[in-house]
């Protein structure tokens, strides 16, 4: 019996190990292994110059890798900011959809029997926010831009010591510099077109414009440093209107296309400067581009026309009835001022004797020496509005305000009328020799009226002078 089963068993292996050994037969030989590499010699057998170098490679190689990731991250924070300002933008927009219907024919149902009472209760607590935002909020938002100039630098700088890392040789800095000169007649304009850096205008007596112009770039590179001072150029021309300088910087492949691609993540440009210094006649007329940089100015005659951004204004004397100042995320500071159309946007404005003033100011304090003969002032959401004097001289001064305090001062022997009218706000006149011949609403009058109008005169009065002032979430006082 075992030895039937046994030889079936012995059968089926042997067909078994045969079928095995065909298939082994038919595979390919395998590959012989690679020789080991060489052990490399060992570490104190190495000399000391090939452990510098190591030691350096692998410091360099940590800070590329810093940098790229910081750049990344930057990169990513930015993609970060601009999905929330989108997903606000939408939530707000469903939001006010939804509050609309809701109050979608509220004024049929509602009953105005409940509000009995409710304005009283609602005219102290907006006088309360008034007083707030002009004692509080405001000063905190022209604070928030009073050297906003000075601080702002347009330079991709992560740890901000450059100077020791050109002192060191990791940064190295480049200069080019231009000049150019062009004979004028009194009527030709001077236009200047400038980006990344100070404009400085001088006067002389010749009848000629001269520009120099200094160029300085940062990189840590020596050779992208030359190839971004070989991509800034200066352009001048001249023709039957005037003569012309404008900055101009070639795109490349390192900027993407753009003058902002300069100081994006990854570029190894980390500041750049471009100064301009100016002589021209005084009374040529003279227009001013300028973004990035600050503008010094000196007494000048002929028409101005400026815009300044991410840079503050300083300028003497400036008696041209046509001058038109636009200056935005600075500074501006002004001798004295003619005849003038001026703005000022996130800064402040520090403005000496004006005449036929015309100013709108928005997110800035202003400080006004004297006003003379006339002045339009729009105010809105600032720091406050000062002017310590009006001129005897004054006809008419109207100042608007929004979110911002008035404080105009009169002298003793000043007279003239006012009309103020406030709302959300006080009116003050301290011991000034002031007479009310209106106001509305009357003492003791019942009722919520958050408007009040006040009407009468400093002085003598029965004058040609007129001061009006309109005052929203602010205060008005005399000083």
């Amino acid at each position: 019996m075992k030895s039937k089963i046994f030889k079936p068993f012995l059968f089926t292996l042997m067909v078994l190990l045969t079928i095995g050994n065909m298939g082994f037969a038919q595979q390919k030989p395998a590959k012989p292994a690679k020789p080991a590499k060489p052990a490399l010699a060992p570490k104190a057998a190495q000399t000391a110059d090939d452990d510098d170098d190591d030691s350096d490679m692998d410091s360099k190689d940590y800070q590329q890798k810093m940098k790229d990731l910081q750049a990344k991250m930057h990169d990513l924070q930015v993609k970060m900011n601009s999905l929330n300002r989108q997903k606000f933008n939408k939530t707000m927009k469903q939001n006010m959809k939804q509050f609309s219907k809701s109050f979608k024919g509220y004024d049929k149902t509602f009953k105005f029997d409940s509000l009995k009472g409710f304005a009283y209760k609602f005219n102290d607590s907006m006088l309360n926010f008034a007083y707030k935002f002009d004692t509080h909020i405001a000063p905190m938002i022209a604070y928030g831009f009073k050297d906003f100039d000075k601080t702002f630098n347009f330079n991709y700088n992560i740890d901000g010591d450059d100077d020791l890392k050109v002192q060191t040789g990791d940064e190295v800095v480049k200069t080019k510099s231009y000049s150019k000169s062009y004979s004028v007649d009194g009527n030709d304009v001077i236009n200047i077109d400038n980006k990344f850096g100070k404009i400085t205008v001088n006067t002389w007596a010749k009848n000629e414009v001269k520009v120099d112009v200094q160029i300085k770039v940062t990189t840590n590179d020596a050779d992208k440093a030359q190839k971004m001072l070989d991509n800034v150029n200066i352009q001048d021309s001249k023709d039957g209107n005037g003569v012309y300088f404008k900055t101009s910087i070639n795109s490349n492949n390192d900027n993407n296309g753009s003058w902002g691609g300069l100081f994006r993540s990854g570029n190894s440009v980390r500041s750049m400067e471009i100064n301009y210094t100016v002589y021209m006649p005084a009374k040529n007329p003279l227009t001013i581009s300028n973004k990035y940089g600050a503008t010094d100015l000196p007494d000048l005659g002929g028409k101005l026309i400026i815009s300044n951004s991410y840079g503050s204004l300083v300028a003497k004397a400036l008696s041209n009835n046509g001058n038109q100042i636009r200056v935005k995320y600075g500074n501006a500071t002004i001798g004295n001022l003619t005849g003038s159309d001026l703005d000022v946007a996130y800064g402040s404005l520090s403005l000496g004797d004006c005449d036929k003033l015309t100013a709108n100011l928005s997110y800035s304090s202003a400080k006004i020496g004297r006003i003379k003969t006339s002045g339009t002032i729009n105010v809105k959401f600032g720091g406050g509005i000062s002017i310590e004097d009006v001129d005897k001289n004054l006809k008419d001064l109207s100042v608007r305000s929004s979110y911002s305090s008035i404080k105009l001062g009169l002298g003793d022997s000043q007279s003239a009328d006012f009309d103020v009218t406030v709302r959300y706000g006080s009116f003050n006149y301290g011991n000034h020799d002031v007479s009310l011949t209106s106001k509305s609403p009357a003492d003791g009058e019942r009722g919520f009226n958050p408007t009040k109008n006040y009407k009468g005169h400093f002085g003598k009065g029965g004058t040609d002078k007129t001061i009006t002032i309109n005052s929203t979430f602010g205060s008005v006082n005399f000083d």
